[in-house]
């Protein structure tokens, strides 16, 4: 990928030193804090300054899944016997392989997944760059009935799924990602193909997708 960006959170001009005991004080925090021996209530209010990496590791993305390992199925996954199904409120039902999906024009796009219950500081989070092809194309090409259809469902291989908006289906930043930090999309994240929506919680991004239907 090339060299990542660095970020470091720094000291602004409207910045100003205040114990943790000043700061229970203000708003009867004092009595809050009181109440929770031994919870370190500063976490809650900011995050310590610290390098970030740009885009994080493969090794080092959350993953939150469905059930509770990666979909077993991916260990030994032939991906030449792997499809996916696109049906429902469309002209032409269709059936794409592996190699349909690689030999379709693809784009390149950073986006940050985040586990929708992540709290302040919290780490299930993570930005990386994705590759894949395009939502919105592909429901053109199969002739999505854009006068009746309401939502998109995306159905995968662990028995999970999920539905986004047809209106946002049709956006152009939505894609069918099989590239993760220019690596092969790893099990844990959904090979052979996931979701990635941006600005939506990682919940809705669907992992091993074998279905969509509109």
């Amino acid at each position: 990928m090339g060299e990542s960006a660095m970020a470091i959170i720094r000291p602004t001009p409207f910045s100003f030193p205040v114990s943790r005991r000043a700061l229970f004080k203000l708003g009867g925090l004092a009595t809050f804090g009181a109440m929770l021996p031994g919870c370190d209530l500063g976490s809650m209010f900011a995050v310590p300054p610290r390098d970030t990496v740009y885009f994080t590791p493969n090794d080092k993305f959350y993953t939150v899944n469905f059930m509770d390992a990666s979909y077993n199925f991916t260990r030994d996954l032939d991906v030449e016997q792997w499809q996916m199904v696109v049906k429902g409120a469309v002209q032409s039902r269709l059936v794409m392989k592996w190699r349909d999906l690689l030999n379709r024009e693809s784009f390149d796009q950073a986006v940050t997944l985040m586990c929708i219950d992540t709290l302040p500081g919290g780490t299930s989070l993570g930005t990386a760059m994705w590759r894949g092809i395009s939502l919105k194309k592909l429901l053109i090409e199969v002739g999505a009935d854009e006068e009746t259809a309401r939502d998109v469902i995306f159905r995968a291989a662990d028995g999970y799924h999920d539905s986004i908006p047809f209106s946002r289906a049709m956006e152009d930043d939505v894609m069918l990602a099989y590239l993760m930090n220019g690596e092969k999309l790893p099990k844990d994240h959904g090979f052979p193909v996931r979701l990635i929506v941006p600005g939506l919680y990682g919940i809705k991004n669907v992992k091993w997708i074998t279905e969509i239907e509109v």
